[in-house]
C-alpha cells in the first residue's frame, strides 16, 4: 500500500518571524511535500502595535480546489506525528481584522496534502488588503495609546490662548508636532497658518482636516490671559488637538498605503472676528488683504490643493440632546465698524453748543431696534452692536463714539437687506443730531452650508463610536462661521461633539471631558478620512462629481471685495 506524505516541517518548528526574515524557498522545500500549491503572501494584521504584515498560506484542495488561507505559524508549530492538531490549525478559522472565513470543509488531511509540486511553482501572491473598518480599528486603538499627549495638547493649547492672526507660539507647537510625524509642514500661512499633508499610495481626491488657531477675548474666563484678555471660551483647543490627533493616529497606524488621494493637516488662524481696528491696521499695511482666517487663505491660494474640508467644533451640553450633532446650515454675517463724530462742549456748562455723538449712536441702535419686525423669521437676521469709544471724558459734550456690528442672515439676500436698513438707522442717528457718520463695511463669512453625503459618511462613524442614536442632523445655528465660504467652492462639514458645559464665548465655558473632547474628534476625523478616501477613494470622488459650486474660487474672491467700503454722510445745521 502506497504510503501518505506526512508533514515535516522539520525546518520551520519555530514561532512566526517577520516575512522578511523567512526564505520563499524555504517554505517551498518544507511544505511541498504537503500541499498541492503554496501561496506565500503579506497580509496586513492589525494589532495593538498598528497594522503590519506577517506571512500566511495559502492550501489549495486539489479535489475541490477551493483554497484555504491559514497561518504559517499555525502549520509550522505543528508537530509532523500529530495530524489532528494540523487539521485543526487549518480549520480553525482565521480572524482578519474582525472578520472569519467560512467554516472550512476539510476532507482527511492526507487527501489534502497527498500530491506535492515542485518548489520552482511556489509564488509570491498578491497583497491581501484589510478592510476599511480594520483601518479604522487601527487609527482608534493608536489614538487611544497616545491619549495623554493628544490631551497635554489640548490643555496646553487652553493655558495660552492667542488671538487672531497672533496665534505664534499655538502655531509653533503645531509645526512641531507636525514635523514629529514627519509630515514637513508649511508654516506663516496667512500670518500664521500651518499646513502639512499624507500622501496616499494613488493620486487621488484632497481633504482637508481643519483645526482653528485662535482664541476669544474673554476677560472675565478664569483661564483668559491677564494682559490681552484672550480665553479660549469656544473649544478651539481642542479643534487643533483632534486634527493633530488624527494625524498621530493615521501616521502611527501607517494607515496612507491603503488610500487613494491626500489628508490635508491645516491649522487655520483667525476664524473668531475681533480686533476689528488692529486687523484693518494689517490691511492698511498690506500683511492682509480680508480680517478672517480661511479667505485669506483662499486668496492666498492655500485652499488651491484642497477638494473637500471637514472639521469639528466642541459644543456645551446646555440644550444637546446627543453626543454630536450637525447643524444643516448657519448664519453669515456682514461687519460694521462706524464712527459718529460731533463737537466737544462742556457737559456741564454749556452743552448746547456741543454736538453729541454717543446720542447719535444711541439713536441709532434704537431705530435697528425697531427694525426688527420688518425682518423675515426665515432669514435669522441678527444685529448686535457693541460701542466700543462712548467719549473722552464725562464733562465733555462726546464728541467721538465709536461703534462695531454684525448683521447676520441665513442667505446672503437677507444679509445684504438688513445691511441697508443699518446703513439708514445710522444716517438716521446722524441726521437727528446734526452729526457725521462714518459707515465701514466688511465682508465677514458666507452662510454655512453642509455636504448631505459627506454628513451622512460622518454620521455613520459617529453612532460607531458613541453608539447608536448619538449622532443627529437638522436645525439652523445663527452664528457664523468663516467654514461658510469654503462650502461655497467646495464640499464641507461642520459638524460638533458635545463635551462641554457652560455657555459659548462665556466665562464658565469649560470642556469637562477631555476624553471625549480631545479624542473623539481625533477618531471621528480619522475615521472619516479612512472612508473617504479607502482603497480607490470612491466615495469622495461621488461626493466631488455631485457637488455644485455657488461660486468659483474668482467669483467668491469678487463678491468678498465688492463688500468693501467706507461711506461718510455730514449732517450738520445749515
Amino acid at each position: 500500500m502506497r504510503s501518505r506524505p506526512r508533514f515535516r516541517p522539520s525546518s520551520l518548528q519555530h514561532s512566526l518571524a517577520p516575512a522578511a526574515n523567512l526564505s520563499t524557498a524555504s517554505h517551498a522545500r518544507a511544505l511541498s511535500a504537503c500541499v498541492t500549491r503554496i501561496f506565500i503572501l503579506r497580509v496586513p494584521h492589525v494589532g495593538s502595535a498598528g497594522i503590519f504584515p506577517y506571512p500566511i498560506t495559502k492550501l489549495q484542495d486539489r479535489y475541490s480546489h477551493q483554497r484555504y488561507s491559514v497561518p504559517l505559524a499555525a502549520i509550522c508549530r505543528v508537530n509532523q506525528n500529530r495530524r489532528p492538531q494540523l487539521q485543526q490549525a487549518i480549520a480553525a478559522p482565521w480572524r482578519v481584522h474582525g472578520g472569519k472565513l467560512p467554516a472550512l470543509r476539510l476532507r482527511p488531511v492526507d487527501r489534502i496534502l497527498r500530491k506535492a509540486i515542485p518548489a520552482g511553482e511556489t509564488r509570491m501572491d498578491e497583497q491581501i488588503k484589510p478592510t476599511a473598518t480594520a483601518l479604522k480599528q487601527a487609527v482608534c486603538e493608536a489614538i487611544d495609546r497616545h491619549a495623554e499627549a493628544i490631551i497635554d495638547l489640548g490643555e496646553t493649547i487652553l493655558h495660552n490662548p492667542e488671538t487672531g492672526f497672533n496665534e505664534v507660539r499655538t502655531a509653533s507647537l503645531v509645526a512641531q508636532r507636525m514635523s514629529a510625524l514627519g509630515l514637513a509642514p508649511q508654516t506663516g500661512l496667512a500670518l500664521s497658518g500651518v499646513k502639512s499633508r499624507l500622501a496616499g499610495r494613488l493620486p487621488g481626491p484632497r481633504l482637508a482636516c481643519i483645526g482653528e488657531l485662535d482664541s476669544l477675548r474673554t476677560s472675565e474666563h478664569p483661564l483668559a490671559d491677564p494682559v490681552t484678555g484672550a480665553a479660549h471660551s469656544c473649544g478651539h483647543n481642542a479643534q487643533i488637538a483632534g486634527m493633530l490627533g488624527a494625524a498621530i493616529g493615521l501616521t502611527d497606524a501607517r494607515i496612507a498605503e491603503y488610500l487613494s488621494g491626500e489628508i490635508i493637516f491645516f491649522a487655520v488662524p483667525a476664524e473668531e472676528f475681533i480686533d476689528v481696528e488692529e486687523r484693518a491696521g494689517r490691511v492698511a499695511k498690506g500683511e492682509i488683504e480680508f480680517m478672517l482666517g480661511k479667505p485669506e487663505l483662499v486668496a492666498k491660494g492655500h485652499f488651491d490643493d484642497v477638494d473637500m474640508a471637514m472639521m469639528i467644533h466642541t459644543a456645551s451640553r446646555e440644550g444637546a440632546k446627543t453626543r454630536a450633532f450637525l447643524a444643516e446650515s448657519s448664519n453669515g454675517a456682514l461687519v460694521k465698524q462706524i464712527r459718529f463724530l460731533g463737537r466737544a462742549a462742556h457737559a456741564g456748562s454749556l452743552p448746547q453748543l456741543g454736538v453729541n455723538a454717543l446720542n447719535a449712536a444711541m439713536i441709532a441702535m434704537n431705530a435697528i431696534a425697531a427694525q426688527r419686525e420688518t425682518f423675515w423669521e426665515k432669514d435669522t437676521i441678527r444685529i448686535h452692536p457693541i460701542i466700543t469709544k462712548g467719549g473722552d471724558a464725562v464733562s465733555v459734550v462726546p464728541a467721538e463714539v465709536a461703534m462695531e456690528t454684525f448683521v447676520r442672515g441665513g442667505s446672503l439676500d437677507a444679509i445684504i437687506d438688513a445691511d441697508r436698513k443699518v446703513n439708514r438707522c445710522l444716517r438716521a442717528g446722524a441726521m437727528a443730531m446734526g452729526a457725521e457718520v462714518e459707515i465701514q463695511t466688511i465682508p465677514g463669512y458666507l452662510p454655512q452650508r453642509n455636504d448631505k453625503r459627506l454628513a451622512q459618511i460622518f454620521g455613520d462613524n459617529a453612532e460607531a463610536l458613541l453608539g447608536p442614536g448619538e449622532f443627529t442632523v437638522g436645525g439652523h445655528r445663527t452664528g457664523s462661521t468663516d467654514m461658510g465660504d469654503l462650502a461655497h467652492m467646495m464640499p464641507v462639514i461642520h459638524p460638533y461633539v458635545v463635551a462641554a458645559e457652560g455657555k459659548g464665548h462665556g466665562a464658565d465655558w469649560r470642556i469637562n471631558e477631555p476624553q471625549h473632547g480631545y479624542l473623539t474628534p481625533a477618531k471621528l476625523l480619522a475615521m472619516t478620512a479612512i472612508d473617504l478616501l479607502y482603497d480607490d477613494a470612491a466615495p469622495a470622488r461621488e461626493i466631488l462629481a455631485r457637488f455644485e459650486p455657488a461660486m468659483t474660487k474668482e467669483a467668491y474672491l469678487a463678491f468678498q471685495r465688492g463688500l468693501f467700503r467706507k461711506e461718510r454722510y455730514a449732517f450738520g445745521d445749515t
